[in-house]
Formats: structure tokens, sequence, C-alpha cells
């Protein structure tokens, strides 16, 4: 494996060593000002992939959310597919479970006035699926969710400092992530990831309404709870009461799929184990004949 200065990176569609290629992002570069772009990342399973499609259909999206010409690969999953299992076997990660980013950004000059004539860079870079260690403990943040009304939840765009002092705020308490609500005081999702708790036979998780990234597993994990194991699912807003009373939580995402909650502001969640281990069981079934 490559050491982490000196992996393989794509960029523009070429490929270059990140400690020496030589197009590197200017200070003046607007990805670098304002965070002007998006992004998509996923698990490589192996060199397969779990519903790639929704990634890059929820990317061009987000392209056209932010009045970008998106790149000209987009219009061709296959060449994704092609272009970043490549560049997963030139960092000798093919035959391990690894993360590929795809980031997309404006070019153009200063200002927030926007170019329509600027073009659009990308790049894909991959890295090793990091430890998970679970159960996880959460912390309610005061960094409240950007309501979706200024900024549309449903994209992920690359500017994160939302996210990023949310965090920080968690890491000061001590817990691996943060539990964000909305602006009204609903529970909304955790910086990385979205959550999910069960009380009685019902499993309960934030609607759209609450401000959140409505994540590709998220889709998944309901699907799976309703379709498959008949468990029914209610989306709502609730205040974060609701999630303290649980007998079950976790989170979940691309990257770690599902993640067993055991702490949320010091209160140990007793009941996750038994629960989360057979959904996480059932989930991974599901995601290997669905692997691309």
């Amino acid at each position: 494996m490559n050491s982490p200065n000196n992996r393989w990176i794509l960029l523009n569609g070429s490929f270059h060593r990140e400690r020496e290629y030589e197009a590197r992002l200017p200070l003046g570069s607007r990805a670098v000002r304002y965070g002007d772009g998006c992004f998509e990342t996923w698990r490589s399973y192996r060199g397969e992939y779990l519903e790639l499609d929704l990634h890059m259909q929820r990317l061009q999206r987000s392209i056209q959310y932010l009045r970008m010409d998106p790149p000209p690969i987009l219009s061709d999953p296959e060449a994704v597919k092609a272009k970043s299992r490549k560049l997963l076997r030139k960092n000798r990660l093919a035959d391990c479970d690894a993360v590929v980013r795809l980031q997309v950004w404006r070019e153009g000059g200063r200002g927030f006035a926007v170019d329509r004539d600027a073009g659009t860079g990308y790049g894909i870079t991959v890295s090793p699926l990091p430890k998970i260690t679970e159960p996880v403990t959460l912390a309610t943040v005061g960094t409240r969710r950007i309501p979706s009304v200024s900024l549309d939840s449903r994209h992920k765009l690359s500017n994160s400092i939302n996210y990023v002092l949310a965090a920080a705020e968690a890491a000061e308490q001590g817990a691996d992530d943060a539990l964000m609500l909305t602006v009204e005081g609903y529970l909304s999702e955790t910086t990385i990831a979205n959550i999910f708790w069960r009380k009685g036979e019902t499993v309960f998780t934030p609607s759209v309404s609450c401000d959140l990234l409505p994540g590709i597993t998220r889709k998944l994990v309901i699907e799976l709870l309703e379709q498959e194991l008949k468990v029914p699912v209610q989306q709502g807003a609730w205040k974060q009461e609701a999630i303290m009373e649980c007998d079950a939580a976790w989170i979940c995402n691309s990257v770690r799929e599902v993640v067993e909650v055991g702490v949320i502001d010091d209160k140990k969640i007793t009941g996750s184990g038994r629960f989360v281990k057979s959904l996480k069981h059932n989930f991974a079934s599901m995601r290997d004949r669905r692997l691309q």
C-alpha cells in the first residue's frame, strides 16, 4: 500500500502521484476560497460497489443545484467505475475494503458571483477503510443543522463547516460524534450519519423535514426493515427526549454501514446489542446480493 502522501489520485481524468502532481489547486481556486463544489463518498468492497448509480444520481442533482456544468465523466457511470477501480488497483486497495471519494468543484475567479462560462474540475481519491469501532458515543451539541430552506440538506456540499463545528463540539465532550438538532429543536442526524432508534416493536428515524441528508444507506435500512424484516418504521419530527427512552439505537452511512450507538449524552443504551447485531447481519446479506 502506498504511503498516504504518495498515493495515486485521479485529477480531471489523469492519474498523478498525490505529492508530485503539478496541477495543484491554487490558493485562488474557488474550491479553496469558498468550498464551491460537492462530492460523493462510497465504499469499495474489494472493487465492487453498492448502489453506485444512486450516488451518481445524487451527485448530478448536487451539481445542478450549484448551477455547475457536470464533468463529462459523470454522463457515463461505467467510466466512473472503471477509473475508480483502476485507481484502487494503482494504490493496492483493490483486494480489500476501501473508501472512494469523487469531488467536483467550480473553476473561475474570486467573488461570490458565478461565472457561467467557468469550467468544472473533478478528482477521485481512494483510501483504506478506517477502523470501525463500536458502540459509538454521541453528544448532543448546540450547533444546529442549517435549515434546508437556507441550504438544501439533500446535497453533499464541500463547504461542511456546520458539520466541522458540531464534530469539534462533540469531541470536546469526549464523544465520537455529534447528535445534531434542527433550529426548532427536533432530532436531525449526526455529522456523518443518519440515526435510528427502536422503542418496543417500532423503529423511528427523523424525516427529511428535519434538515437531514437522506442517506443512501438510510434508504436501504428502511427498505430492509419494512420489506424484508417486517418491522414498522416511523419517520417524523421528535424532540431529544424520544431517543433517550429508546431500547436500541444505531447510525448508518455508506462507509460504515450500520453501527451500534452505546451512549447518548452519558446515558447508556443497554438494549442495542442483540437487535443491531441482527440488523447488521441482514444488511450484509442484502448488500452482498446487490453489489455491482
